[in-house]
């Protein structure tokens, strides 16, 4: 009897350690996929995150490569999940190998400056939160057979208690 406790106190210890080796990719992943739904979503390149946690607050940074194998330019959203307290406040993509960081403005201003630039053959993206929970970017062009970088950094409170935060 007391094997089978320990060998299924093991099999909980396993479990909870391969949850917490698995969250971060979990939480802190992103999606680059061709808007009109006809294709796959692009494949993840190379994917870093960093957390620096300070005065109760979590602030994390996701930089992400994601590699265009299709014969085409595309249209593409990037969807990130952002935890439920979480807010952005940093959205940059490299298009062309230049950075282009976003800027706040209100959602109908936002849309139509995107569609004059996409109309003009300026490179463009828009951000809009799609739940609490994702926040959705527009990115045009993302180059055929070539790599897209995008960034995002929110902000969240970190959970203190008793002087650990989690």
């Amino acid at each position: 009897m007391k094997i089978i406790k320990n060998i299924k106190n093991f099999c909980n210890t396993i479990l909870v350690m391969t949850l917490m080796t698995l969250s971060p990719v979990i939480v802190a992943g992103g999606l680059l996929t061709p808007s009109d739904g006809s294709l796959p979503p692009l494949d993840l390149k190379d994917h870093h995150v960093k957390v620096v946690i300070e005065d109760g607050y979590a602030m994390t940074t996701v930089d992400q490569i994601f590699h265009n194998p299709h014969a085409q330019d595309l249209e593409a959203i990037y969807s990130f999940p952002v935890p439920e307290h979480g807010a952005v406040n940093e959205l940059t993509v490299w298009i062309d190998g230049k950075p282009v960081t976003g800027e706040v403005m209100e959602k109908k201003q936002a849309r139509k400056v995107y569609e004059e630039e996409k109309a003009a053959g300026r490179e463009a993206g828009i951000t809009e939160k799609d739940s609490y929970k994702t926040f959705d970017t527009s990115v045009s062009p993302v180059r055929a057979g070539q790599d897209t970088r995008v960034r995002i950094v929110y902000i969240q409170p970190a959970h203190v208690d008793t002087g650990m935060g989690r």
